[in-house]
């Protein structure tokens, strides 16, 4: 027992160190991710033509300017970070779960292509969402320019109504897009947590079977359902983070 607990002790002291260090890295990655591409932003919109400014907003091009770069960001360190510490989460459980029983291991893992699948077929409608309300809030951002730089021209011609109508229109599309957003998030994730009680549900089925019949310890059962029960997450945030890549577009 104290070798136990000394092993686990250091166990401990290794995680917390590489954590500590691993976020100090990611967000430095994240820091010069965003100033080199904000610099070559810059750089190239002082080559762009003029009928390009005269297409486009100030508001529109500055708002996809700083978004995309931010998010770019964010997708190589934290996002590519998460989702190989979840790949490697999900293939180490995989690993120890057929170590400990390879039969209950396959009912486990009989539901994972089912909710693979179901994440898939939604991906699609997911990444359009998105899109709209990066596109949307572009959009409003150059509302917001254009009715600053041309407040004196709107107060002049009496249109305020007029423009904030359609800026009203603007931020209630928004809104019921970004809802639809969250509403399928919910469900998406709601449907990958059944699938995992199903497979707890599984694990306890014929896990409960086998203790009985002194053909499995209860240890071995209460590892096995801690691995049923959240091995579907790590799958999730991988799906997730091929949606942010999908997403991830400098249009500019």
């Amino acid at each position: 027992l104290p070798i136990f607990i000394g092993l686990y002790i250091l166990a401990l002291g290794i995680q917390v160190a590489s954590n500590t260090r691993t976020m100090y890295l990611a967000s430095y990655v994240e820091m010069n991710i965003g100033h080199d591409i904000k610099e070559v932003c810059f750089n190239h919109l002082q080559t762009l033509s003029f009928s390009y400014f005269n297409q486009n907003s100030v508001g529109y091009i500055h708002s996809r300017v700083m978004s995309d770069t931010a998010r770019i960001g964010e997708l190589v360190s934290w996002v590519l970070m998460d989702s190989i510490w979840n790949l490697a989460y999900m293939v180490g459980a995989i690993v120890v779960m057929f170590s400990i029983d390879a039969k209950l291991a396959l009912c486990v893992l009989a539901v994972l292509p089912i909710a693979a699948l179901l994440i898939a077929l939604c991906l699609n409608k997911l990444t359009v969402l998105n899109r709209s309300v990066r596109e949307l809030n572009s959009k409003i951002s150059g509302d917001y320019n254009e009715a600053i730089v041309g407040a004196k021209t709107i107060k002049t011609l009496v249109v305020e109504d007029k423009i904030s109508s359609e800026f009203k229109q603007d931020t209630l599309k928004m809104k019921r897009t970004t809802v639809s957003v969250t509403r399928f998030r919910v469900l998406l994730w709601s449907s990958v947590s059944f699938f995992s009680f199903i497979a707890l549900a599984l694990v306890l089925w014929r896990g409960g079977i086998l203790t009985q019949e002194q053909a499995f310890k209860v240890g071995k059962l209460s590892a096995f359902m801690s691995y049923a029960q959240v091995l579907l997450n790590p799958l999730l945030w991988v799906i997730d983070a091929i949606s942010t890549l999908i997403n991830t577009r400098v249009n500019i």
